[in-house]
């Protein structure tokens, strides 16, 4: 595969028009393609990846850069059998999951299809996820036999797992296992990016409607549920009394518990609620809530209609003047340490609607902070912050977010995209600002149109911004990435190229994946690392999924053949900062968490040390590791690779991960610790 090529579903599309002046992206520097319409199947002679509307479907990451993508077959297929969950690396995808398969843990002969051959869906849910770490998948299937055992009250079930050791977590028609008492039988299950997940230790997470039992009615029919496959727990149900006598209720229609749910690696979970204004003590005044659970701790409520906002004067209150307060989630974010921030409404107190009726906040179950508030100054003087939203959180104490403008603005530049930490807010960029890194045209310069987009938070206080850019006559929709000393950097723009086997072409559309938490602070499409899917289009040529890093440490590929050898390339950009000092670069085989505290200076290098961290220094400046230990130079680039040599079989299978540290010789310090990048060895 050359480097470049994507799929589509996806909250967020880019409309893609005619070719510009190519900018140096960082997908045309080093994106690196992992599957394309009518590449062939591994495993599957003569089967390929289809060109048919939904070729490639979603795609989603882990922190060890493994993808998980769905795709529909073309060949010798029929409907039953052409659909399929992919997983691997650029140029080392399998598949782990066929339509058609039997299921997993279930009689003989009950298959993952549904039972109407032309469906669409071919049983397989379209938005399966996977873990952190550990390749733990979760996915739910329609189920067929013929109508042997299959019926309609037992037609769907859910799957968790590793690839070749999937169980069944739960299938419609089963007993719920935490209830006692008459216990009732799943119904319908939800499991999509929004509302369920899966943690590295195997902990699931999805809603469920309940059927039979004790159910009655519409008032305890549905519930929240998580756990391990045989040991699933609670986390809260319709009908369920909270320690104040409020009812949960669903949060729209019967079955509905929420519509966006996050489950961090921990097992924390956080939910909106909502509860009865009919039964129990909660009014229209405090029947919205956003709460964390917690295993073995229960629910904690962390922000509540009605109450006093922190941070501000008395009086000023989470609600609004008719009754209809609900926190608005933004980039639905739940950090490894629990946190969380969103954007809530509020009145009373002198409250002036439309003026500073709303306010951002940070935390988790021991407190929430105030951020920024409607109203409030920007960092540009005459400057102030009006319509919030957009809002994504680390566990660094940064908070991201975007707003319109209000003071002295025009209709040119009154939005902007924010960064708060440390009590300050900062504004990144502002609409109307020149992209000095795309080639002005005849028109004039570009610059951003509206901020309208959520930024997406990357460990790091590294972000993207999706965004559009105009030269007064044109658009030209853009992805920016920002890496703190390395400033602004184009990822990606319309002027990009690409090839599969349907031949060449220019991307003509782009789109990424759900808004909601991977269980690792980010969202699905994006790791830690600065690893993330691009999934688009090209005139001729079809969707391609593609992987972009953004950091310090650009390595291609991300896969070595264990038995030919090869070499990861390393793009060292440490920043002007770091001119002239010492570069290393470590390695690990034993992952990237929770790393180690640097012996010469304040940072945290994000490796767990073992033999190949002392391999990397035994080999330091070798052909193995060649310029692995040098000075940079005056921008504080380098380059510098791993050289695998052919044969050496015992790494296949494992994922190795590199990071550079910078030193100041003189006072024998270290200055600059990067971001880890994966290598997986096949």
């Amino acid at each position: 595969m050359n480097l470049r090529r994507v799929p589509v579903v996806p909250v967020f599309v880019l409309a893609l028009a005619a070719t510009q002046v190519a900018a140096q992206s960082l997908l045309t520097l080093h994106g690196e393609d992992v599957l394309a319409v009518g590449d062939p199947i591994p495993g599957l002679p003569g089967i390929t990846v289809s060109s048919a509307a939904g070729g490639v479907g979603q795609s989603v990451i882990d922190q060890n850069a493994n993808y998980l993508i769905v795709a529909k077959l073309a060949g010798p297929v029929s409907t039953i059998d052409d659909r399929a969950y992919l997983l691997g690396c650029a140029g080392n995808v399998q598949v782990i999951v066929r339509s058609g398969d039997q299921a997993p843990g279930l009689p003989v002969g009950v298959t993952l299809r549904s039972d109407v051959v032309a469906s669409a869906s071919n049983g397989l849910s379209s938005a399966p996820v996977i873990s952190p770490f550990g390749r733990n998948l979760l996915f739910s299937s329609a189920l067929f036999d013929g109508g042997v055992t299959v019926n309609a009250s037992n037609n769907v079930a859910l799957f968790a797992g590793t690839p070749g050791n999937f169980v069944v977590v739960a299938r419609r028609g089963s007993p719920v296992p935490f209830v006692a008492v008459n216990p009732p039988n799943y119904g319908l299950f939800s499991a999509s990016e929004s509302t369920s997940g899966v943690t590295s230790n195997g902990r699931v997470l999805f809603q469920t409607e309940l059927v039979g039992g004790d159910v009655s009615g519409g008032s305890n029919n549905a519930a929240v549920v998580t756990g391990a496959a045989g040991a699933l727990e609670l986390v809260v149900r319709d009908g369920e009394a909270m320690p104040d006598g409020a009812v949960v209720m669903p949060v729209s229609g019967d079955t509905t518990m929420g519509t966006q749910f996050a489950m961090n690696d921990a097992g924390h979970v956080l939910l909106q609620l909502r509860f009865s204004t009919t039964t129990g003590t909660a009014t229209t005044a405090n029947d919205r809530a956003l709460a964390v659970w917690r295993p073995g701790i229960g629910k904690t409520i962390l922000a509540r209609e009605g109450q006093q906002a922190p941070g501000l004067p008395f009086g000023v209150a989470f609600a609004t003047p008719t009754s209809a307060w609900v926190p608005d989630l933004g980039v639905m974010t739940l950090t490894r340490g629990g946190v969380t921030a969103f954007r809530a409404p509020l009145t009373g107190g002198g409250t002036v609607a439309g003026v500073d009726d709303a306010a951002v906040y940070r935390g988790g179950p021991n407190g929430i902070t105030l951020v920024a508030r409607r109203g409030d100054a920007s960092s540009v003087p005459g400057v102030n912050l009006n319509v919030l939203g957009g809002v994504m959180c680390d566990d660094e104490g940064r908070v991201a977010f975007t707003a319109s403008l209000t003071g002295a603005v025009t209709t040119a530049d009154d939005s902007g995209w924010f960064v708060a930490s440390g009590g300050q807010v900062t504004m990144l960029m502002r609409e109307g600002d020149v992209v000095a890194q795309l080639p002005p045209t005849g028109n004039g310069p570009w610059r951003l149109s509206s901020a309208s987009s959520s930024p997406r938070l990357i460990d790091g206080g590294r972000l993207l911004l999706i965004a559009t850019a105009t030269d007064g006559v044109d658009l030209r929709p853009v992805v920016l990435g920002f890496v703190p000393g390395l400033g602004w950097q184009v990822v990606l723009d319309r002027s990009e190229t690409g090839a599969s086997p349907l031949g060449a072409g220019t991307m003509n559309g782009v789109a990424f994946g759900s808004n909601t938490s991977n269980g690792d602070g980010n969202v699905p499409w994006i790791n830690s690392s600065g690893d993330f899917v691009v999934l688009g289009n090209y005139d001729n040529v079809g969707r391609i999924v593609h992987r972009v890093h953004l950091g310090s440490l650009q390595a291609t590929p991300s896969t070595i053949d264990t038995v030919i050898g090869g070499a990861q390339n390393f793009a060292i950009d440490c920043g002007s900062a770091q001119a002239f000092r010492l570069h290393l670069v470590l390695g690990t085989t034993s992952g990237i968490r929770p790393g180690f505290p640097s012996p010469l200076g304040p940072q945290l290098v994000p490796l767990n040390p073992d033999f190949w961290t002392q391999t990397t220094l035994d080999f330091a400046g070798t052909s193995v590791y060649p310029n692995s230990i040098g000075f940079l130079d005056a921008n504080g680039r380098a380059n510098a690779a791993f050289v695998l040599p052919p044969g050496i079989i015992g790494l296949a299978g494992t994922t190795l991960h590199h990071a550079v540290a910078v030193l100041e010789l003189s006072n024998l310090t270290s200055t600059f610790v990067s971001e880890p990048a994966a290598l997986q060895c096949k």
